[in-house]
């Protein structure tokens, strides 16, 4: 549990990346027409409005084409849905998704078509509401979440894709003012300060 603890400290210590959209690093706006494909891979599919999907794709052992390079997806207004990239059939790399009204939604790695590594989601109004890392698919480490509604942020350990040990919640000058411990995911103990 020291460890945890360390950890704490150190996102403390360094900040965490809230902000607002504008801020942080995006693809772009524009609908390509051409994804560049790889050398082997041809553009497949279509942007709207005659599709909604667009990948580069090669051609597998058995003559099947699997999805390999950048793909692009939109909603059925037109507004984009997903940016991002495959190698051999299986998301890789770093993916960006936009809920039904065109807002940024989350962004994150992904290993082998699981969310691996660092991600971020966001609320509507462009706020972080949560960020941490990923591995296999699950919450694994700290986490830090903004409650809806709320500039208090909460951060703790995720363990399994479960909430696990002491977390803490501070206001807005940095000061702790609640502490919650978890086991397995569900609350066993609360404190305000």
């Amino acid at each position: 549990m020291r460890w945890a603890w360390a950890t704490l400290v150190v996102l403390a210590a360094v900040g965490c990346k809230r902000g607002r959209i504008e801020d942080i690093d995006r693809p772009p706006e524009e609908v390509p027409t051409q994804l560049g494909c790889l050398p082997g891979t041809i553009e497949m599919g279509a942007t709207p409005p005659g599709g909604f999907d667009l990948w580069c794709a090669r051609a597998d052992a058995t003559g099947s084409y699997v999805r390999h390079g950048p793909a692009r997806a939109w909603w059925p207004d037109g507004r984009r849905r997903s940016v991002g990239f495959y190698a051999n059939g299986l998301k890789t790399g770093h993916w960006w998704t936009w809920n039904g009204d065109g807002k940024l939604e989350s962004e994150g790695d992904y290993l082998d078509d699981l969310p691996s590594g660092y991600w971020i989601h966001y609320r509507d109004d462009g706020v972080i509401s949560e960020e941490g890392p990923m591995e296999n698919g699950e919450r694994e480490g700290l986490w830090v979440v903004w409650e809806t509604g709320s500039s208090i942020p909460t951060q703790g350990l995720f363990v399994g894709g479960q909430r696990e040990g002491t977390w803490i919640e501070y206001n807005a000058d940095g000061k702790a003012v609640r502490e919650r411990t978890f086991r397995r995911g569900r609350e066993i103990s609360r404190r305000d300060f």
